[in-house]
């Protein structure tokens, strides 16, 4: 009996974006790359100790001239999203990546990666590709000799922060186990004492491939389990929490969000000091001209009684200097 071999993935499986027909779309010479928080936690993008310098050094790829017609698969991860350009009103998947088999795929939306040479040479080139070689093989070595390869997509996170959980489980004969769920265990490192379960949903598109959320409500190190009897043939990953105000983990400015809630509320978003003057007007444009209609009594009022009195006053004192009277 002949094995029937399958066919090869098509290197559109393999993407974490879907790649519409056409010509690629041009975009203002004014859009830059934006590190998003995914992209800020997982570190690859990172290219200097601070992130806003980080953020100044990714802004270099400016002008792009035109992107890919392309959008993100479900439990594809953006690490970095164009300021203002969107897709249907969602992020644009500028850098992606996802879960594909056992290992990681990611995708770049263009070709000037270049630009980041410059003043500096080859430096942030390098590390960024140092980072991304790092972050796609290291998991497929550490988790390759198991059948069940358990990830989050960080190491660290804070306290109130969403953790995303992926699986990757085969068979004996390394073929995807396909159910309608798959289920983990979060665990406290420090005590073994189990926090919660975290039932995990089929990717779709991706045989054998789970994917689930928890959120992160207590610090410190916890760790995660495959059910009692997958533990054998199956990676258990470590993850810290901090206690760290929501606030902080995101601390950057976002303008293109100001921006919307000031359309929604009917005002206007600035950058800087040199927008005030449009402010300044646009307010005055806003301001009601309001007219206000009064109607007095003279006679009730005392200061005309004084100006007439003092008048008869006067016109009796000279009549009577000319003796009129």
């Amino acid at each position: 009996m002949t094995k029937q071999l399958e066919a090869p993935p098509r290197v559109a499986d393999l993407l974490p974006v879907r790649i519409e027909d056409g010509p690629w779309m041009p975009v203002s010479n004014l859009e830059t790359p934006v590190v998003t928080i995914e992209g800020r936690t997982s570190g690859i993008l990172r290219l200097a100790d601070d992130d806003t310098e980080t953020m100044d050094i990714w802004r270099h790829m400016r002008p792009l001239r035109a992107v890919p017609q392309v959008e993100a698969k479900p439990g594809a991860t953006i690490l970095m999203a164009l300021s203002n350009y969107k897709i249907d009103g969602d992020r644009y998947p500028f850098v992606a990546w996802h879960r594909y088999g056992n290992g990681k795929t990611m995708f770049v939306a263009s070709d000037k990666l270049w630009r980041i040479r410059y003043e500096v040479g080859r430096r942030h080139h390098e590390r960024f590709w140092a980072q991304t070689i790092q972050f796609l093989a290291l998991s497929r070595l550490m988790a390759g000799s198991t059948r069940v390869a358990i990830e989050t997509d960080n190491q660290s996170y804070g306290v109130g922060e969403r953790v995303r959980v992926f699986a990757n489980v085969l068979d004996p004969f390394l073929e995807p186990i396909v159910s309608d769920q798959y289920t983990v265990h979060m665990m406290r490192d420090a005590d073994g004492e189990e926090v919660q379960t975290i039932d995990m949903s089929p990717v779709s598109g991706v045989s054998g491939f789970y994917e689930g959320t928890v959120i992160a409500r207590q610090p410190g190190t916890f760790r995660l389990l495959a059910p009692e009897t997958d533990r054998q043939i199956a990676n258990s990953p470590r993850f810290d929490v901090d206690d760290v105000s929501m606030e902080l983990l995101d601390p950057g400015m976002r303008f293109e969000v100001a921006r919307r809630m000031a359309q929604i509320a009917g005002g206007m978003a600035i950058r800087s000091a040199e927008d005030l003057p449009a402010v300044v007007q646009s307010i005055r444009a806003r301001s009601p001209i309001r007219t206000e209609r009064a109607e007095l009594e003279l006679w009730d009022t005392p200061m005309v009684f004084v100006i007439l009195a003092i008048f008869g006053a006067g016109e009796w004192i000279m009549r009577r200097l000319q003796r009129l009277v």
